[in-house]
């Protein structure tokens, strides 16, 4: 008997989406969503480099795998897409394609860890390298306010200069309290271009918290210049560069300072 199917399968493409950076040679899982009324079949990928103006096929697997381990091509191009083309058993098929381009280079690329906790003046910055000739590496350091949007040169302690292979893993020192004093922003990210003979591809941190809060100080206290008993008045003027909402902790001593208690205080502010 002769089976009859009319109806199309559907597909997405749920990896890569478009806007990523890719390097040469490595490897990158392929994902999609597929169905069909009656039996899928197989999956073919094609790529593009010139923003899907051409596309060619380099692979086809089983439609229901849904991942596929693409070895990502070692060309240099910002405009870059991939297309995948689903068929059923009976030869109906779908598409479906990147939403946007997506960047692969040929030169070296970094890979940085995103901060855990929150960070203030000088913040650890942990990255890996790679290059497949595995050069010696340079890399220059950003960072951005804005979740990433605008980038400024960041000051850094640490090597940044000739890093040979058996120093692709290491840490560099951000002097964030020199480049953004005063600063306490969730939306901190930092990134470093690394290169040899050519630019790299950037690795760049996710968000994180960056608290360079300065601390209030007393700026002049009152001291009593006579023999005092009973209730004693204290006057003092607390300076704070950022205008903070503040808490107080009041000690007193009865040996010049070498042990503190809390004491029974009334407050008053004056303006």
């Amino acid at each position: 008997f002769e089976i009859t199917d009319l109806t199309d399968p559907e597909v997405v493409l749920v990896t890569p989406i478009g806007g990523e950076e890719f390097v040469g040679a490595l490897e990158y899982t392929i994902g999609w969503i597929a169905s069909d009324n009656y039996k899928l079949a197989l999956s073919y990928f094609y790529f593009s480099s010139d923003d899907g103006k051409t596309f060619s096929i380099f692979d086809s697997t089983n439609a229901r795998d849904f991942t596929y381990d693409w070895i990502v091509p070692e060309i240099h191009s910002d405009s870059c897409r991939l297309k995948i083309v689903i068929k059923d058993s009976i030869g109906n098929s779908a598409s479906d394609s990147t939403k946007a381009v997506f960047k692969i280079g040929r030169g070296p690329t970094a890979f940085l860890t995103t901060p855990t906790t929150e960070q203030s003046g000088d913040v650890i910055i942990e990255y890996q390298l790679w290059d497949k000739q595995r050069d010696a590496l340079s890399f220059t350091s950003y960072y951005s306010i804005d979740s990433g949007e605008n980038w400024s040169r960041a000051t850094v302690d640490g090597d940044t200069s000739n890093i040979d292979s058996l120093h692709y893993d290491n840490f560099i020192t951000w002097k964030s309290g020199i480049d953004i004093p005063l600063v306490d922003k969730s939306t901190i990210q930092f990134k470093i271009l690394v290169s040899d003979t050519a630019i790299g591809m950037s690795g760049q941190t996710g968000d994180f918290h960056l608290d360079n809060n300065n601390v209030p100080v007393v700026d002049t206290l009152f001291t009593p210049t006579a023999e005092e008993t009973g209730d004693i008045e204290l006057q003092f003027i607390v300076a704070d560069a950022e205008n903070d909402t503040l808490n107080y902790c009041m000690q007193y001593s009865m040996d010049s300072g070498n042990h503190w208690e809390e004491p029974s205080i009334s407050f008053d502010y004056y303006d």
